[in-house]
């Protein structure tokens, strides 16, 4: 059942990650991190041995730190095609003596203990069979007074219970299912022809050009690819905030700081962006729960 669901879910996100390469996408990948962000001084990264663990085919999160002056990154995946594609993207962008990379897994990384300057993960413990194991190996490559960031799926709440509703669907129901699969850029083009066709036949509803524009703008790929990841993906835990505290504290990390920020959008989550910066809004914890967690911690 493990291997299973690893390699379907390899087989997913190799695809959404090549999509990334070439989109803008991946410039907002790659900048999500920052000093500032952080909270930690401007040249933090310097000296840091840093870990970037699965690190997906685009290792956003490598060029990130690489670009924040990081000495060295590790990075590795389950995806045995990070030896070759991410490979050859990084050697482009950095001397090979800036990073190195392996085929490893989040349940058993291949790095001894105390290892890592700083230890960043983001999107993955929540697709894994066992987040838990996950998150204790992360802590024990992570050096004593190093730092990790963590961002994994919460505990959700409405807009979570429409996504296992639709997760669901795309199990049980084969039209959804073929749906979602051919979903690409093109979708949404076709669906305003078939709404400008009506309108223009019926002359009921009026409509200028630029809300057509704005309607397929905001259904761009990024958004697509998301849609993709949520229904798609094998597996998709909803992890409690405070269970994963439990962990990180049981584990000998302190100082954890739970970050937010206002993100960029050229989609429709741009209209979502205040509740993802205000996780304790009223209107943030009816629609979203937990929502997508950001933590900094330290090690003892």
């Amino acid at each position: 059942m493990r291997k299973q669901i690893e390699s379907s879910t390899v087989k997913l996100f190799s695809k959404i990650h090549k999509a990334q390469f070439k989109e803008n996408i991946f410039f907002r990948l790659s900048n999500a991190l920052s000093a500032e962000y952080l909270g930690l001084n401007k040249n933090f990264f310097y000296d840091k041995v840093c870990l970037d663990s699965a690190s997906g085919l685009n290792a956003n999160a490598t060029v990130n730190m690489l670009n924040l002056g990081a000495n060295h990154v590790h990075l590795f995946d389950m995806n045995k095609n990070i030896l070759k594609v991410t490979k050859n993207f990084l050697i482009k962008k950095f001397p090979k003596s800036k990073f190195t990379i392996k085929k490893s897994n989040l349940l058993k990384i291949d790095y001894p203990d105390n290892y890592f300057d700083f230890v960043h993960c983001a999107g993955a413990i929540h697709h894994t069979v066992d987040y838990k194991k996950s998150v204790k190996e992360l802590c024990r490559v992570t050096k004593s007074g190093g730092l990790m960031y963590i961002e994994f799926g919460g505990k959700g709440a409405i807009v979570q219970e429409v996504v296992d509703f639709l997760r669901t669907k795309y199990k049980k129901d084969s039209r959804f299912k073929k749906f979602i699969k051919r979903l690409d850029k093109n979708t949404f083009n076709e669906i305003i022809s078939f709404i400008k066709s009506q309108n223009a036949k019926y002359k009921i509803n009026k409509f200028n050009n630029s809300e057509y524009k704005n309607f397929t703008k905001y259904f761009d790929y990024d958004s697509i690819l998301t849609i993709k990841d949520r229904i798609q993906a094998p597996l998709y835990k909803q992890i409690e905030y405070k269970d994963l505290i439990k962990i990180l504290k049981s584990n000998g990390f302190y100082k954890i700081k739970r970050l937010s920020r206002f993100p960029y959008f050229e989609n429709y989550r741009k209209f979502l962006s205040p509740f993802y910066k205000n996780y304790n809004n009223y209107w943030s914890k009816m629609l979203y729960g937990d929502g997508v967690p950001q933590i900094l911690c330290k090690k003892k």
